[in-house]
């Protein structure tokens, strides 16, 4: 229940950030570049990759699980990274976005998610809503 869960979460967030888009995959014929700079970054990881496309661009993704926390890299053509995700605790998330959940989120919220642009803003969901990095709500 709890990786339909994640899973859902991170299909939902993968829809706004590319649209119509979608992923295909997983993919076995990598650009040696992109792998090379995956494995710099994270070393002795095993990923699995797709290639998702929306908005106008293409990406290529790595799917992996470090520990008990589910990563997703986005890669765009040039192997720069332009998106990451990561599965997280709701309890682990910014004091202002817990107090503003336990006024707001009707049950019991487990899992939240933090991803990361480019520049290295941050923004997380949970229980349906969008927080800066600072916790405060995103509408």
């Amino acid at each position: 229940m709890k990786k339909a869960l994640v899973l859902m979460l991170l299909l939902m967030v993968t829809s706004v950030a590319f649209g119509q888009g979608g992923c295909r995959g997983p993919i076995k014929n990598l650009r040696a570049a992109i792998l090379n700079i995956f494995n710099q970054q994270y070393p002795g990881v095993t990923a699995q990759w797709y290639r998702c496309s929306g908005g106008g661009r293409v990406i290529r993704r790595a799917t992996f699980k470090t520990g008990n926390v589910e990563t997703e890299v986005s890669y765009d053509k040039a192997g720069k990274v332009f998106q990451i995700r990561k599965q997280m605790s709701a309890t682990d998330l910014p004091a202002d976005a817990i107090t503003y959940l336990e006024k707001n989120y009707k049950g019991k919220l487990t899992n939240a998610m933090q991803v990361t642009d480019a520049k290295g803003n941050i923004i997380y969901y949970a229980g349906g809503y969008k927080f800066d990095s600072n916790g405060k709500v995103i509408k």
